[in-house]
């Protein structure tokens, strides 16, 4: 369960989310402060009370408002506070993951098992239906954690399913495969060529050795030539 979260909150695209939402924050507080000359008078003020204002500086209201505006800058995150941020979050993610009630996806022999991915937590709605601006959460009923442990392995959390073990045979193996591929950022990665995927009904299910040729797939990432790399046998 540990892992899990960690895994969840601990990668570049969480992190790429949150860094984005507080940099949205930063620039409104920067257009908010430059929004009325008397409140940029104001500003400059307090920075010269606190001894924090350049002098020789000759900046004007009507430059500052334009650098702004035109976002002539980049708004970085320390990585001090992700990793603050994400101290903060794992406990509280844990309860609603360790509440969720697993089951565990054994894949039947000749299925050619589970792959992962660079971000290998997914969170789906239970009915795949489209909940429209509504994104699922690790808190929300209604929802499931998908997670492959290994090749053969993979677990399924939700809060009204069952705890137990079940087979999953080619089309129950590929249809997960087909969540797992989708949560990917930027690679895939599997045992050998032999795994199955799901595809656009009414195709057949799809094959690991023909992945990297599969236009729904390529069309996803929109990947050049070079950063597909063809999946093969040891």
């Amino acid at each position: 369960m540990s892992l899990i979260c960690g895994l969840a909150i601990r990668n570049p695209r969480q992190r790429t989310t949150i860094n984005d939402f507080v940099g949205e924050i930063a620039q409104a507080a920067a257009e908010m402060a430059l929004a009325t000359k008397e409140r940029w008078d104001s500003q400059v003020a307090q920075m010269k009370a606190a001894g924090a204002w350049d002098e020789s500086t000759n900046v004007t209201f009507e430059d500052m408002q334009k650098f702004v505006k035109e976002r002539n800058y980049k708004i970085e995150v320390a990585k001090e506070f992700n990793i603050g941020v994400e101290i903060e979050q794992h406990e509280r993610l844990l309860e609603h993951v360790a509440a969720r009630r697993w089951q565990i996806v054994k894949a039947k022999a000749g299925t050619g098992g589970f792959v992962t991915t660079d971000v290998p937590v997914c969170l789906r709605w239970s009915d795949d239906a489209d909940h429209g601006m509504f994104g699922p959460g690790f808190g929300v009923s209604g929802t499931r954690v998908i997670f492959p442990l290994s090749s053969d392995l993979a677990m399924m959390g939700s809060f009204e399913g069952q705890e137990n073990t079940v087979e999953a045979d080619v089309f129950t193996v590929g249809s997960i495969n087909s969540v797992i591929i989708s949560n990917a950022r930027n690679q895939v990665y599997s045992r050998d060529h032999n795994f199955s995927y799901m595809r656009p009904f009414p195709k057949e299910i799809g094959s690991g050795a023909t992945l990297g040729q599969d236009e729904t797939f390529l069309a996803a990432g929109k990947p050049k030539d070079e950063n597909v790399v063809q999946l093969r046998s040891k």
